[in-house]
């Protein structure tokens, strides 16, 4: 079964739509035995999230992720582990073994990540809240100039922005980086008890393995870590491994 045809049969509803359905029915979709409609809402928040994407992805000039992005290595030479770099306290205790065991997988690096010397196969980049932000904007855009990150050709994971934020909010995406550029949108659970998210993550996390979700939307927290940890269940990486987060 196709993406295009396990959607046709969710219920899609507009954003406004969603809020007063959510209001209305919040004691029904918080009950323990209600997690197929949780599963159902959160679904079609994700279909709506996918053709905003895709919108916005056409707009720009960008191509979407897709499920042949980032896999898993198949070398016997490398392994299956999915390394997501953050730039907290703890990437000091980062050793030079701790990088030779990452070149042995796959690296990710979370936003200002592309100031470090390290070069990972992907970096993950969001639009900035503010104008106050466009100096990091500016930063950040000069460094994935450096002629060693050019050389390497990482992936460049763009949360999709939104369509009219200017450009002095984006990360500027070099010529030569744009092949491999790609744009991707997100969702999160239906429910606000944390009695329920273990369950409800599970669901949603089996729905976008099995495919029920588009490759190019991401299950998320509320912060770009943990869109790349779904992104890691999702292409089936062996293990995923947080440094610096």
């Amino acid at each position: 079964m196709g993406l295009r045809q396990t959607f046709v049969s969710l219920p899609v509803y507009d954003e406004k739509d969603m809020v007063t359905l959510r209001t209305l029915i919040s004691p029904l979709v918080e009950a323990r035995v209600a997690s197929s409609l949780r599963r159902n809402l959160a679904l079609s928040r994700a279909a709506r999230d996918s053709r905003g994407t895709l919108s916005s992805a056409e707009l720009r000039g960008f191509p979407v992720l897709s499920e042949t992005d980032l896999l898993p290595p198949t070398s016997p030479n490398r392994t299956s582990e999915l390394f997501i770099l953050g730039s907290g306290p703890s990437v000091l205790d980062l050793t030079p073994e701790h990088f030779s065991r990452m070149r042995q997988g796959t690296t990710i690096g979370v936003n200002s990540w592309v100031l470090h010397d390290f070069i990972p196969d992907a970096y993950s980049f969001e639009e900035m809240e503010n104008d106050d932000y466009n100096a990091v904007a500016e930063g950040l855009s000069q460094a994935l100039r450096h002629r060693k990150v050019l050389a390497a050709e990482p992936y460049i994971l763009h949360l999709r922005p939104r369509l009219n934020t200017p450009a002095s909010r984006l990360v500027a995406i070099p010529e030569e980086l744009k092949p491999k550029t790609r744009y991707y949108g997100r969702f999160l659970p239906e429910t606000r008890r944390t009695a329920n998210l273990t369950g409800d993550l599970v669901d949603l996390i089996q729905a976008q393995v099995q495919g029920h979700i588009p490759p190019h939307t991401l299950l998320d927290g509320g912060f770009s870590i943990a869109r790349m940890v779904s992104l890691g269940i999702a292409r089936g990486y062996s293990s995923i491994v947080l440094g610096g987060c």
